[in-house]
C-alpha cells in the first residue's frame, strides 16, 4: 500500500516548542486565511464517533491537549500543519512500506547508519504525546545527522551505488538531495506521511 510523504526545512525545536505552547497568536496566524475556507470548518475527520474539524484539531494541538484517543489522525495533521507554517515543502513522494527494507539494505551496503530510519518514519506522534494516528506518522532527522549521512554518502563507494536496482538508487538518491537541502538551509528535516 502506498502513502504520500510530504518532506520539509524546519528547525524542529520551534515546531516542538509550538506543541503544547498555548500560543494563541500562532493559532490566529495559522488560521488567518481559513475564515472561509471548507477545509477548515466543514472537512470532518474520522474519529470514531467524534466530528473533529481542521481548526479544533490545530488547538488541541497548540494547547498540549486534550485529545481524544481516536482522533491521532486529524492531530497529526494539526502538526504538520504546524511545521508548514514555519518551514518549506521540499518535496512530496509515494511511500511504501514494502519498499523501506530495501532502503535499508542499501543503506547498510554503503557504509550508511540506517537507524535512524525510526525517527524520520514513525516517532513523531509519540515523542510529542499524541494519540496513535492510523496509517500515518512522521519524524524528523535533525540537521547534523544529516550532515554525517551525507558525509557517509560521499565517502561510499560509487561502484557499489552504481550496483543499486535503479528504483532504489533513486530513492536514496532523493533522500541524499533531502540531507544536502537540510546542510545548506542549516534547518532540519520533517516528514509526514499518509496512506
Amino acid at each position: 500500500m502506498s502513502s504520500i510523504m510530504t518532506v520539509y526545512l524546519v528547525d524542529r525545536t520551534t515546531v516542538n516548542a509550538a506543541i503544547g505552547s498555548k500560543d494563541e497568536a500562532l493559532y490566529e496566524a495559522i488560521t488567518k486565511n481559513w475564515h472561509d475556507s471548507e477545509e477548515a470548518s466543514e472537512r470532518i475527520f474520522g474519529c470514531g464517533d467524534v466530528a473533529l474539524d481542521a481548526k479544533s484539531a490545530l488547538r488541541a494541538v497548540i494547547n498540549g491537549g486534550p485529545y481524544t484517543e481516536d482522533c491521532g489522525y486529524a492531530y497529526l495533521q494539526a502538526c504538520e500543519r504546524i511545521c508548514a507554517y514555519f518551514g518549506e515543502d521540499i518535496d512530496e513522494e509515494d511511500f511504501h512500506h514494502s519498499f523501506q527494507e530495501r532502503l535499508d539494505k542499501a543503506f547498510g551496503k554503503l557504509g550508511m547508519d540506517d537507524e535512524s530510519r525510526i525517527d524520520l518514519l514513525y516517532s513523531f506522534a509519540s515523542n510529542h504525546g499524541l494519540p496513535e494516528p492510523d496509517g500515518a506518522n512522521g519524524g524528523s532527522w535533525g540537521r547534523q545527522l544529516c550532515t554525517d549521512q551525507l558525509e557517509q554518502w560521499e565517502n561510499s563507494d560509487p561502484a557499489v551505488r552504481a550496483g543499486l536496482r535503479a528504483d532504489v538508487r533513486e530513492n536514496l538518491e532523493s533522500r541524499i538531495e533531502w540531507m544536502r537541502a537540510a546542510k545548506t538551509a542549516d534547518k532540519d528535516i520533517m516528514v509526514f506521511w499518509a496512506g
